[in-house]
């Protein structure tokens, strides 16, 4: 569970990785060659909802997979957060499209 008691810079990057593989149920897939702030930007492009929770998971990703400095709980919950708020906004929409195919 990412609330645990966690190391905050590995709970971020879980976050991140979970924002990947639910972007990937909409169809959208990072590519081998793109880094996480182009894959933010095309998947920011083509999403209706959802787009300022990745921008910012991505932010999180990128400080936590890249800086020196230390990570604290602040970050770690606002990362939880957009996950969170994404896996809403995107559900709602997948829950839509599955009806709208019946």
């Amino acid at each position: 569970m990412l609330e645990s008691g966690r190391n905050y810079h590995d709970t971020i990057l879980d976050c991140y990785r979970q924002m990947c593989i639910l972007l990937g149920e909409t169809g959208l897939m990072i590519g081998s060659e793109q880094t996480a702030r182009e894959f933010s930007l095309q998947a920011s492009n083509k999403l209706q909802f959802g787009r300022e929770a990745v921008q910012v998971l991505t932010f999180l990703f990128e400080e936590a997979r890249y800086s020196q400095h230390s990570l604290d709980d602040r970050k770690r919950s606002l990362a939880i957060s957009q996950l969170r708020t994404l896996e809403r906004e995107l559900g709602d929409v997948l829950a839509m499209n599955l009806e709208s195919r019946h």
